[in-house]
């Protein structure tokens, strides 16, 4: 019976060893586990931090495209709406030019000659500051305040616009004014015969 209880002890012992050896290799496996899922964790938050910033870069870059684009659209609008309105201011310069010439030819006695003229004259030196201000107004990608920029450009085209229609008007008077006396000096000189 001795022998039987040693050997039962001697069982139970080499039994409870091998489980701690079991229950002890599977501890250092669990750790190996952890660790190697928090290198793998670690890995992909670096893999999702980088993509994050690639894609801010991308974001990025193509705002500032856009902004370029967006730059030289406007820049050439510009360009385009000057050119019109000096091509207008020429037209309109011309007419004054015609007109002046008429009535110094049948030197004609127009009523508030001089200040019809000095009106025409400050319009027209309007017109051509107004110009010189829209040909150097342009819109920059810089300014982080773009609508502020569209806003100013929109304000000098408008402007320009205004000046340019009130010079035309003066003009208008002044050769309405510049038709009527020569129609009186044409019926005065038929009255005369």
């Amino acid at each position: 019976m001795q022998q039987k209880t040693l050997i039962a002890i001697l069982l139970s012992l080499v039994i409870a060893s091998s489980g701690s050896y079991v229950a002890l290799a599977d501890n250092e496996r669990g750790d190996e586990r952890r660790s190697n899922i928090r290198s793998w964790t670690q890995r992909d938050n670096d893999n999702k931090n980088e993509q994050r910033r690639s894609l801010q870069s991308y974001i990025e870059d193509k705002r500032e495209d856009a902004c370029k684009a967006r730059e030289e659209r406007i820049n050439n609008f510009i360009d385009e709406k000057s050119a019109v309105a000096q091509k207008y201011f020429d037209k309109y310069s011309s007419v004054q030019s015609g007109i002046e010439n008429f009535v110094i030819e049948k030197n004609l006695t127009v009523p508030d000659n001089d200040a019809l003229t000095a009106d025409m004259r400050a319009r027209q030196l309007a017109v051509s500051e107004r110009l010189a201000t829209l040909r150097s107004t342009k819109f920059s990608c810089e300014n982080t305040r773009s609508n502020t920029a569209t806003s100013n450009i929109r304000e000098a085209l408008n402007n320009t616009k205004a000046k340019l229609l009130a010079y035309r008007d003066s003009i208008k008077s002044y050769g309405k004014q510049v038709k009527t006396t020569a129609l009186a000096a044409k019926q005065e000189a038929e009255n005369d015969r």
